[in-house]
């Protein structure tokens, strides 16, 4: 059994449907703007926003329709994707600026735009120890308030993720 940590745990947001395939869908990695030198644990907070982009992504919806999640489609205020809460943990085990071609078919070479005038930058994929089975587990949502960012997660909310994780059922487990 893997011993998951709650010591310094962190937590990142990502929008939904995203979230949602990071933990049931094998999404990795997790594009973002900045690496990280953290390796670790970390809680999926599936943030209050909506990314239209996921929902048309195809490796969404072939996650979406192996799932076999009901309704058929990927959409916003789904019962299957919520909002505002932690959905499940994962262990963050590489950062690397994205090259081409690597940690296909997640990994995205684009350039990552940020507002307010400053400069395009090259994404990062932190990668996510899938590989590792039991790495990435379902467990009950718990709701949390999410922030830009990675990070620390209050003790109090990482010590309610270890009681459901205890709980969770291992992904792939049957």
């Amino acid at each position: 059994m893997t011993t998951i940590s709650i010591e310094g745990m962190r937590v990142p947001t990502v929008w939904q449907p995203w979230a949602w395939a990071t933990i049931y869908g094998g999404k990795s990695p997790e594009n973002r703007p900045k690496a990280t030198s953290y390796r670790g644990w970390v809680a999926i907070h599936a943030g209050l926003r909506w990314d239209p982009i996921g929902q048309a992504d195809p490796n969404v919806r072939k996650a979406w329709d192996e799932y076999d999640a009901p309704g058929g489609l990927v959409k916003a205020n789904s019962l299957w994707l919520p909002a505002g809460v932690i959905i499940g943990v994962a262990e963050l085990i590489d950062c690397h600026p994205s090259t081409r071609d690597c940690c296909q078919p997640w990994g995205t070479t684009a350039l990552f735009v940020e507002r307010e005038g400053r400069r395009p930058s090259r994404l990062h994929h932190w990668v996510w120890g899938q590989q590792r089975l039991p790495l990435i587990r379902e467990m009950r949502p718990i709701e949390h308030r999410g922030q830009l960012g990675l990070n620390t997660l209050d003790r109090p909310v990482a010590e309610l993720v270890a009681a459901s994780v205890a709980t969770a059922t291992i992904k792939g487990d049957k």
